[in-house]
């Protein structure tokens, strides 16, 4: 992905591998009806933006993506025994973009998992980025092993549920199965709480930064920077999210109100 993200026009792959980099390369031409080709957002054609450094975005608005893992259905077996799922998501763009994050494990149950598990993600370059599902089994050592996974264009994206069709490592459909999940997007802009998140972690990485450049072991005061840095993070990552909770919550009670009148 970081050659097409750089405006390469013409990139090779090795189609024989089945590996993370073909299927994000497929889920990339996903759009435009898969016809193979798909144009560059303008800003890649902007002679003064750099990849490397998001202020120099021009009209791209930040995403905030809530998705709700829900549940999936019909998980093809690894081996002799139930499986036991687990799902890893990925945002894959953008440096300054890449988020993973995981759901809790399921175990013996590759019929009908489910989870419930909530996540809150800023997407600084949503035309960049890829949303990766990989669904993993559990093994008793707690070794992860592939099962499905399925990769979608961020700006493919639709809200509400929606049953993602589930994908073999040749990124080829596996009859039935499924992946349940919800989700939610807003301009991230809108959240109060956004400038002072986005500019706690450009601090936190101008910390790391300088301290890669310079190639020793942090200070105690730099340690304690951070640390302060990732606490007050936490506690407006925190508010944020129960914030949109508390919206959601209120937005099922009225239209359930709403359904009940009607």
């Amino acid at each position: 992905m970081q050659f097409w993200n750089f405006g390469v026009q013409m990139c090779a792959l090795n189609y024989q591998t089945a590996d993370r980099s073909m299927q994000l390369n497929t889920a990339l031409f996903m759009d435009n009806g898969r016809c193979g080709y798909v144009l560059q957002p303008d800003f890649l054609r902007d002679p003064n933006f750099n990849p490397f450094d998001k202020n120099t975005l021009r009209n791209v608005e930040p995403w905030n993506l809530r998705i709700s893992i829900i549940a999936a259905r019909h998980l093809p077996k690894t081996g002799r025994g139930i499986i036991s799922p687990f799902v890893e998501i990925e945002i894959v763009g953008l440096s300054y973009d890449y988020h993973s994050l995981r759901t809790k494990t399921k175990s013996d149950n590759g019929f009908c998992p489910t989870w419930i598990d909530k996540f809150d993600i800023d997407i600084i370059c949503p035309p960049l980025a890829k949303l990766r599902f990989v669904i993993h089994d559990e093994d008793m050592f707690g070794d992860p092993n592939f099962v499905a996974q399925a990769c979608i264009p961020v700006c493919s994206l639709r809200q509400g549920h929606r049953a993602v069709p589930l994908k073999n490592a040749y990124s080829e459909e596996i009859p039935l199965a499924a992946l349940l999940i919800e989700v939610q997007i807003q301009n991230a802009q809108e959240d109060e709480e956004y400038a002072s998140i986005s500019d706690l972690r450009d601090k936190m990485q101008s910390l790391m930064d300088r301290q890669d450049s310079v190639k020793s072991v942090a200070d105690e005061e730099t340690q304690n920077q951070l640390q302060e840095y990732r606490d007050q993070l936490t506690q407006l990552t925190n508010t944020r999210e129960t914030r949109h909770q508390e919206a959601d919550s209120h937005h099922r009670k009225r239209t359930d109100e709403e359904d009940e009148e009607a």
